[in-house]
């Protein structure tokens, strides 16, 4: 360090220095403070002034640049290790939030914070293959999470308020399911699995109510078994229901009141006219709430499914969904009613209403590799080679961060599903064509025709 310095003018060495020492103290100071909105105030008065008027400074000068970006690595590395050395869990994730809400604020590539949401797929395998999903258009075998993928996953959990296994399989039919269900952080975080009920039998329903599972999400579509044939090509309606059925005794046997079961409905103009009734289904099987999401169609075939063609409909069938929602005192999430305008949101800073996935989440795929959120089929790096820390702020992430909300962005952002980030009004929220490899088709999606 000192002989780069001595090739340096004393006015490029002193600004170094004082970068370098403000830099230090806007990590180091807040990660031992105790109070979070300390660490906030120094990383704020960093971030918002400091950084940017000393890095105008050493743009000028390419070793001097090199040299501070050296500077923030080094100083990132020792905020993880210092979040990691926290013995109180709640602490480190009260200054991790405190500190990656702000990172966030400000639109920064490079963080020193870590993600507080994960998706975990265990598999892409799936024992149904439900047309609209996209297990109908995935190509090439079907991969089970490695053990060794799950240990360098887990460093990072303890920073999660929510980690939910999910993905495009069956997260029971991972061989190894139970001994990570009971190794995730329960204490800390919220424990979530989406399932399609088949493998909800007797001794699973009896394992997840043991381990006091938070929440078991479960994807059924229909309140008929008609309509779930259509839907899901199988027959198992009824095994589903009686599965549910089951997991209700054995709650109530064991005075428990975990898992909380959420129905999931998957709204299409196949089964729309049923979701009414499947409220009421739902509050009969034990069911605490109801999350209905639009069909977001992958293949040609299935357009005329979409609601945005069907919006009148839609609303109808919603309204009244809300109505018997609050005469069963069941939960009920709609995804917004096509018959409400858009608000604008002031765009007071960059981030302001943007995607803040690349900051807060992170979803670690069957074979390790990292995506920026459910709905985006990026690779940004894989477990199986660098470790978390790496990939969170390595080339691939920092790219993603700093196009997501921008003209850059990619098709699968510009099609994205995710309610509060996408308008339903923009037939891009519901039509998004992929091939066997996850690519969307780069077309006019405003030109195709639905039959209202």
């Amino acid at each position: 360090m000192r002989a780069v310095i001595n090739r340096l003018n004393r006015a490029e060495a002193g600004r170094i220095l004082l970068y370098a020492g403000l830099r230090a103290a806007a990590i180091f100071i807040p990660l031992t403070a105790r109070a979070p909105a300390r660490m906030v105030r120094w990383r704020g008065l960093f971030l918002a002034a400091l950084d940017p008027w000393l890095r105008n400074l050493l743009d000028a000068n390419s070793r001097s640049a090199r040299m501070a970006d050296g500077c923030d690595k080094a100083f990132i590395r020792a905020s993880h290790k210092i979040l990691a050395a926290m013995p109180d869990v709640r602490q480190a994730k009260a200054v991790n939030t405190a500190l990656r809400n702000f990172e966030h604020s400000k639109c920064v590539e490079r963080m020193a914070s870590h993600p507080n949401r994960m998706y975990m797929e265990l598999t892409n395998a799936c024992n149904m293959k439900c047309p609209m999903c996209t297990q109908s258009t995935m190509s090439g075998r079907r991969t089970f999470m490695p053990m060794e993928i799950v240990e360098k996953a887990r460093p990072v959990m303890r920073y999660m308020d929510l980690i939910h296994f999910v993905g495009c399989g069956e997260t029971f039919l991972h061989p190894m399911f139970r001994e990570i269900l009971r190794a995730a952080p329960s204490r800390t975080a919220t424990l979530r699995i989406i399932t399609n009920g088949l493998l909800l039998d007797q001794d699973m329903s009896r394992f997840v109510v043991e381990q006091q599972l938070a929440e078991l999400w479960v994807s059924l579509d229909a309140a008929t078994a008609r309509t779930f044939a259509i839907i899901r090509e199988s027959d198992q309606f009824g095994n589903i229901l009686d599965n549910l059925r089951l997991l209700r005794r054995i709650k109530r046997e064991a005075g428990s009141e975990h898992p909380n079961v959420a129905l999931n409905f998957v709204a299409r103009r196949c089964n729309i006219d049923e979701l009414p009734e499947f409220i009421r289904m739902a509050t009969d099987l034990g069911a605490g709430a109801v999350n209905v999401g639009y069909l977001q169609v992958y293949r040609r075939e299935l357009v005329d499914e979409s609601l945005f063609y069907h919006q009148e409909l839609s609303d109808r069938m919603m309204r009244q969904a809300e109505v018997v929602a609050r005469e069963a005192g069941i939960s009920l999430y709609l995804p917004g009613f096509f018959s409400d305008r858009p608000e604008i949101a002031p765009a007071s800073s960059r981030a302001a209403g943007k995607c803040a996935e690349p900051y807060h989440f992170v979803y670690v795929r069957a074979e390790g590799t990292l995506g920026p959120c459910c709905v985006n089929d990026a690779r940004l790096g894989s477990l199986a080679e660098q470790s978390f820390d790496e990939l969170w702020n390595g080339t691939a992430y920092q790219r993603f961060r700093r196009v997501v909300n921008t003209a850059e962005e990619d098709l699968h952002c510009r099609h994205c599903m995710l309610e509060g980030y996408k308008d339903i009004h923009e037939v891009e929220h519901h039509l998004k064509f992929v091939d066997q490899q996850q690519r969307v088709e780069d077309i006019d999606y405003k030109s195709i025709a639905g039959t209202a």
